[in-house]
This record gives structure tokens, C-alpha cells and sequence, in this order.
């Protein structure tokens, strides 16, 4: 929101006021730059204000030439700044109200630096500059915008302004291939499927939860034990195994049931709030709504009333997030959640790592996501890359059968679970999904 200014008339010692209307040099300066500026926020009135989080910064080169075309706007903004001024010292301020990164601000701030070098009018301390320039990295809809607003403590203000197309989506720079495997079907809904162990799978029903031991002739039911659900649970059930190496806990709206051995299996089941464990973090769940209310963790000021959501890498060290809800797909960005141009994306998300990639492969993770259609409609899972608000497909499309109702990663994200209905005989099937590099 643009800065108000007060305009009232300080006392002159000698009781005597300035006629109404009347207004100083300085003053009518003043509310010239305050409507440049304005002018300024009205290209940036369309992004979100800038919220509390911390600063994301861990985008690799790769995501920097990712967002736009910047030289020739840096000599576009350049150029016209030096027509105001002249060749003179000029004082910078420039800010980031965009989706770009931390170091591709840093890039654009040395490219406009060097081009307003190299133009003749050398950044100075304010002090000794002849004329102020203030620019604001912004964008819209079609393109990033750098503005400025260059003053003159003797002269108008006026406004130079310069835009920077965003680079065409690139083929994926990891490419990998999906190989799905059937591990079993059933006419009950099926939640979540999770290994214990290479020879145990821990399936979440709505209403039971079973454990199936591997037989030569496929998985062989070995122990189960029923849900016993303290309040009604909501229509479009979801739920969520976190497994450990003898035992598991599982999450339901509203409710947490564990065991700790399956020999006999006997779960424990009690009302709990507690956050669900989704990739590398958690959420709290609200049951009432089918959605996650919050995360978390790092990205807690902006992960909210979500869906669905995956963390993902694109340096060694920090975490990024993309996450799925009702407005469409968003990501963290250097100020907040940031819209991601996903067209066909569906509601579900997962973070998939391939394990050849430890062998000296392709990248170690991508974002498995399901397509968009409705329920009476074949659905299919892909992987994907994320180059800054962009979602660049990395695999030939999975298909299943009917709507995949559940898609969650394992516990250590080299594979994922996806469980769909299957359009024509309404049964429900788990499948495991995994990920190798296409070399």
C-alpha cells in the first residue's frame, strides 16, 4: 500500500499560516513522486504482498535462466535512465517484488549496475549523485517489469520503465523413466500401502488395517485388525501410514491408530490432531474440510488450505515446496507462494527420487503428480521438474485403470504409492511406482 503523506503546514514562529491551496516547491515535489510511485505499485498490485516468511535462495544456474530474457531489459532501463539524467553519478535502490529467486535478483541488480556503467552514468553514493534512481523488479501476467523512478533534488520526477520477456519453456534437464508394479487389489477402499519390510505390506482400509506377507503366488493376507473410529469420518476418506521398521502409525481424520508388532497385530486407536507426516515434513489435517490446513516447518507462513504437497531440490542444501489447492498449483518463492503454470496437473503430488542417480545419473528427485479429469475418467501419474514457476514434464505419462484416489511417497521417497479405482469393475488397486534415468 503506497505511503500517505502528511501535508499539514508546520508553524513559521510568527503565527502566520499560508493561504489555503497553497503549497511549497518541496511539497508539490513530494506528491509527484508519490504518484510515480504509485504508478510503480499498479504494475505490482497483481502479485501477493509480501508475507513473513523466510527468504528462499537456493535456486541453482539452471532456475536463473529460467525466468526471463534480462540483458536486453537491464540495457533497455539503462538507456532510458541515462536520457534523464545524463551522464552523471546516479544513487541506486533497487527491490524485488517478483517471483525470481535471490540470486537471479542478485544478477539482474549487476546487470542494470554494469548497463548504467557502461552507459556513463556511474552508480554513487548518495552523496555525491546528482540524481536518485529507485527500481522495482516487478512482473505481470505477460512479462517481468523493471521500473524506476529516477528524482532530482532541483528537478520532476520521472519514470523509466522496461520489460523482459520470460523464457520459453525447456525440455527437462533430468529425464526419467516410470515403471509401475502391481501389488494387489480388493473391493474395500484402499487409503494408503506402505512396506514394512521387503516381505510385509501394511495396508490402511477405511474401516481395517491388514498386513500381507509375499508367497510365491503374490501377497498373502498374514494379520489384520480393525479401526475402531471414535466419530463419524467424512465421506471422501483420506489416510496415511508412516511405517518404521517393526511397527507403524496410522493417520486418520481426526485420529491416530499404532502397533508396534504384527505377531499378533493389535493397533491402539485414539482422537489426535496431530500433524500427518507428508514427504520430508507435516501438516495438520482438517477432517472437516479434506484438506491440510498447515504445514510445518520452513514453509508454515504460506502452506496453507492445501491438498496435496512435495518437496523437491534444486541446490544440495535447501528444500523448495510445491504444493496443489484450490486456486491451482503454487511453490514457495522468495516472499511467499508463487502460482506455478502446471496445465493437466491433477490434485495429487509426491516426491520421487530415482536411485540410479547415485550412481553418477540423472537428478535424484522429481515431482510425481496425477492428471487433471474427473472420476469416471482413466488417470495417469507423470514425473515432472520445476524451473521457477514452470512445470516441465520428465516422463511418458503412467495410465491406470480409473482415478488415482491417493499418491504418497514411501519413507525413503524412492518410490511411490498410487492407488486407484478402477473404472469398470469398481474395485480398488495399489500399485508401486518408481523412477529411473532415461540415459
Amino acid at each position: 500500500m503506497a505511503a500517505r503523506y502528511n501535508s499539514r503546514g508546520e508553524s513559521s514562529g510568527q503565527g502566520k499560516s499560508k493561504p489555503l491551496g497553497a503549497r511549497d516547491p518541496m511539497t508539490a515535489r513530494r506528491i509527484k513522486l508519490a504518484m510515480l510511485l504509485a504508478l510503480v505499485l499498479l504494475l505490482i498490485a497483481a502479485l501477493p504482498r509480501k508475507a513473513p516468511a523466510q527468504a528462499i535462495s537456493s535456486m541453482n544456474p539452471e532456475f536463473l535462466e529460467q525466468s526471463a530474457d534480462w540483458p536486453p531489459a537491464a540495457e533497455q532501463l539503462a538507456r532510458k535512465i541515462v536520457a534523464i539524467t545524463g551522464a552523471v553519478p546516479v544513487s541506486l535502490q533497487i527491490e524485488n517484488s517478483s517471483s525470481i529467486s535471490a540470486e537471479e535478483f542478485a544478477e539482474v541488480q549487476r546487470l542494470i549496475v554494469g548497463r548504467l556503467r557502461s552507459a556513463g552514468a556511474a552508480p554513487s553514493a548518495p552523496a555525491g549523485a546528482a540524481y536518485s534512481a529507485r527500481i522495482v523488479v516487478s512482473q505481470n501476467a505477460r512479462a517481468f517489469v523493471l521500473a524506476a523512478v529516477v528524482n532530482q533534488s532541483s528537478g520532476e520526477p520521472a519514470a523509466a520503465i522496461a520489460t523482459a520477456a520470460p523464457s520459453a519453456p525447456q525440455a527437462a534437464a533430468n529425464a526419467v523413466t516410470l515403471a509401475r508394479t502391481f501389488l494387489l487389489r480388493q473391493d474395500a477402499p484402499i487409503l494408503d500401502a506402505q512396506f514394512l519390510t521387503p516381505a510385509t505390506l501394511v495396508v490402511l482400509g477405511a474401516d481395517r488395517i491388514t498386513a500381507y506377507g509375499r508367497t510365491p503366488n503374490g501377497w498373502q493376507s498374514i494379520a489384520s485388525a480393525e479401526i475402531a473410529a471414535h466419530h463419524a469420518m467424512p465421506r471422501d476418506l483420506r489416510g496415511r501410514l508412516a511405517v518404521r521398521a517393526d511397527s507403524f502409525d496410522a493417520y486418520l481424520p481426526g485420529m491416530v491408530c499404532s502397533s508396534a508388532s504384527l505377531a499378533p497385530l493389535a493397533i491402539g486407536c485414539r482422537d489426535s490432531d496431530d500433524p500427518w507426516p507428508i514427504s520430508l515434513q507435516s501438516a495438520l489435517y482438517n477432517s472437516a474440510r479434506n484438506y491440510f490446513a498447515r504445514g510445518n516447518g520452513d514453509f508454515s507462513e504460506f502452506l496453507v488450505k492445501f491438498y496435496s504437497a512435495a518437496f523437491f531440490w534444486q541446490s544440495r542444501t535447501e528444500p523448495h515446496v510445491v504444493f496443489t489447492t484450490s486456486e491451482g498449483v503454487m511453490r514457495d518463492g522468495p516472499s511467499g507462494a508463487l502460482p506455478v503454470d502446471a496445465p493437466g496437473w491433477g490434485s495429487e503430488v509426491a516426491l520421487l527420487y530415482n536411485a540410479s542417480a547415485a550412481a553418477g545419473g540423472c537428478n535424484g528427485s522429481h515431482i510425481l503428480a496425477t492428471m487433471a479429469g474427473d472420476y469416471t475418467e482413466r488417470d495417469a501419474v507423470r514425473a515432472f521438474e520445476i524451473h521457477g514457476q514452470r512445470a516441465v514434464a520428465a516422463s511418458d505419462p503412467v495410465e491406470f485403470a480409473g482415478p488415482v484416489l491417493a499418491l504418497w511417497s514411501s519413507p525413503d521417497m524412492t518410490a511411490a504409492t498410487v492407488v486407484s479405482q478402477n473404472s469398470k469393475t469398481g474395485s480398488y488397486e495399489a500399485y508401486r511406482v518408481t523412477a529411473s534415468c532415461l540415459l
